[in-house]
């Protein structure tokens, strides 16, 4: 991975960034990330099965993005791609949590 940490993420000019759902920013560098690492994991999901996005990028490339913050606004990016219907994935509601779930559109 080639995630920079959160301080320089965070400094990155306003034309180097994305408005992502909630009216917040992420960095264009991060958002390109997610989408190229989600891109080459979507073939692998199983339809009707439930996922975060921690289950859907692994142990592993989920760890080396680093630290909370950026694992947050990784979250926001991928939200803001499920609702611009980037992937095919639906929002699901999962009890009361905060962690938003994915489900695979069929078909």
């Amino acid at each position: 991975m080639d995630i920079l940490d959160s301080k320089q993420l965070a400094k990155a000019p306003l034309d180097n960034k994305v408005q992502v759902l909630g009216g917040q920013w992420a960095p264009r560098s991060l958002y390109d990330q997610v989408s190229r690492d989600i891109a080459g994991r979507i073939a692998q999901l199983v339809p009707g099965k439930l996922y975060r996005l921690q289950d859907i990028y692994g142990d592993q490339p989920w760890r080396a993005l680093g630290n909370a913050w950026v694992k947050r606004k990784a979250g926001r990016c991928f939200a803001h791609m499920v609702s611009m219907r980037r992937f095919p994935l639906t929002f699901v509601q999962y009890k009361r949590s905060a962690t938003k779930r994915y489900l695979l559109n069929s078909g």
